[in-house]
């Protein structure tokens, strides 16, 4: 079984052809990077009120990986303030089911 080597000039065309191509890809993935820094320069920093941790009421059952203590949030203030409200709700609920008399 033998191999047929291309010539020169389709080497050449193939190699000319493949650089085109990656060129191409680089002014898109620029293009996207260009539009993905000009989203996160939009996104604005949310500011919080002051957060309590009752650090007391951790449970460690094992000391393995990393702790993160705070809140780093990307998304827009409307969302993170719907979030925080609906674990307020969350917890007053389940506070309410806690409760040994009803209403």
């Amino acid at each position: 079984m033998s191999y047929a080597y291309p010539s020169f000039q389709q080497w050449a065309s193939w190699l000319e052809q493949r650089l085109q191509s990656l060129e191409q890809r680089v002014l898109e993935l620029e293009s996207d990077n260009k539009d993905l820094r000009e989203q996160l320069a939009g996104i604005k920093p949310v500011q919080c009120g002051n957060i309590t941790y009752k650090v007391q009421e951790l449970h460690v059952n094992e000391l393995t990986g990393t702790l993160n203590i705070g809140l780093t949030s990307l998304a827009e203030e409307g969302q993170l303030k719907d979030m925080i409200d609906q674990i307020k709700m969350e917890h007053v609920k389940d506070d309410e089911s806690k409760m040994p008399f009803g209403d």
